[in-house]
C-alpha cells in the first residue's frame, strides 16, 4: 500500500496498490473488489487495511458502471455511477480501478471529487459531468447528480 500521498492538495488522499494485503494467488496480495472470485473474508481485511491508513472515516462508495453519472453526496452509502463529489470533510470517496483512470478533484471552498474515468466514460464527458457543481460551489438538492 502507497502512504498517503502529501501534495499541495490539502485534503487526505491516496492510493493503493497491490502490496500490503493478504490475499493469495491470481489475486495477491491487496485485492480490493469483491467481484473477482477472491475469497471474501481476505478482500475484507484488505479494505479494513486500507480504512485503517485513512483512520476508518465513513465511506462514500460507487456501483461503477463504465458511465457519466456524477453524484453529489453528504454522508456514506453506495450509489451507482461514475463520480462523487462531496463537501462533507472526512468523508472517504472511494472509487475502484484497473485499466481505467481515478481522477481526483478539488476545489479551494471544500469541494472534493473522486472519478471513475474509463473510455466511455471519458468520450461520454463524466470528467467534465462536476462543472456544473463546480461553478455552483453549492449543494442542490434538486440537481444531485450529474447529467
Amino acid at each position: 500500500m502507497v502512504p498517503l500521498l502529501t501534495t499541495p492538495l490539502p485534503v487526505p488522499h491516496g492510493f493503493t496498490t497491490r502490496l500490503g494485503g493478504v490475499s493469495q494467488g491470481p489475486f495477491a496480495s491487496l485485492n480490493l473488489s469483491a467481484a473477482t472470485g477472491d475469497d471474501p473474508e481476505r478482500v475484507a481485511e484488505n479494505q479494513r487495511r486500507v480504512l485503517a491508513a485513512f483512520g476508518h472515516p465513513k465511506v462514500a462508495a460507487l456501483k461503477q458502471v463504465h458511465g457519466t453519472r456524477v453524484h453529489l453526496v453528504e454522508g456514506p452509502g453506495t450509489w451507482e455511477g461514475d463520480g462523487l463529489l462531496t463537501r462533507t470533510p472526512g468523508l472517504l470517496l472511494r472509487v475502484g480501478v484497473a485499466d481505467c483512470y481515478p481522477l481526483l478533484l478539488y476545489h479551494p471552498e471544500g469541494l472534493v471529487g473522486a472519478l471513475h474515468a474509463g473510455w466511455r466514460g471519458v468520450v461520454g464527458g463524466s470528467c467534465l459531468g462536476p462543472s456544473p457543481f463546480w461553478r455552483k460551489r453549492a449543494w442542490t438538492p434538486r440537481r444531485s447528480t450529474w447529467p
